[in-house]
């Protein structure tokens, strides 16, 4: 069971964020703070209030308040809130519609009719304008590659991380970056050996 962290050093975080528009990475927000916690813990209360990871840049919504969000009686309102993002009406009435519980959702039946009238590869439900945008963004460049070549970028990812993680564990200062340099150029990180 995750542990719960109290509202006031939540609050706190999100006041920080408040009083820099621009946004600010975790380090920002841990200096701000007037009793600052371990990077990692402030990491993992940030990811708490948006779910995100490393290399963010943390900003509240400008539509968002903190008197409306300090108001928000529900419990994980702070994430949902700090998570949103901006839609159309219809996308808004979407979201709201989906969010409701399942038995609070009209049920919708469909026309048996419809689907015995269709003819695979000589009726389509969508235009040929959303078919073709569509089959272009499901088109993978993997195709026009060499045999092998996914599977080789996967394990190329895995040792890079295996690499990275190991040896972080016993205290080297490497970045990810200066690994992965190191591992597919030979080029060690300038200061570090």
């Amino acid at each position: 069971m995750a542990r719960r962290i109290r509202e006031d050093i939540l609050r706190a975080i999100e006041e920080a964020v408040e009083r820099r528009p621009e946004g600010m990475t975790a380090p920002q927000i841990a200096e701000s703070l007037e009793t600052p916690p371990p990077l990692r813990t402030l990491q993992y209360r940030l990811k708490v209030l948006v779910g995100s990871g490393r290399w963010a840049r943390y900003r509240l919504p400008e539509e968002i308040s903190l008197s409306a969000r300090a108001s928000a009686a529900i419990p994980g309102a702070s994430a949902r809130l700090l998570g949103t993002i901006p839609l159309s009406a219809a996308g808004q009435e979407i979201r709201d519609y989906v969010g409701r519980p399942t038995a609070a959702r009209e049920p919708v039946g469909y026309d048996r009719n419809f689907l015995d009238r269709y003819r695979p590869n000589v009726d389509f439900y969508l235009p040929e304008s959303e078919r073709a945008g569509l089959r272009e963004f499901g088109t993978t460049q993997i195709v026009e590659q060499p045999a092998g070549t996914f599977a080789k970028q996967v394990l190329s990812r895995l040792l890079i991380d295996l690499s990275w993680n190991s040896s972080r564990l016993e205290g080297n200062t490497y970045t990810l970056l200066d690994t992965e340099r190191l591992i597919e150029l030979g080029e060690e990180a300038e200061g570090k050996g």
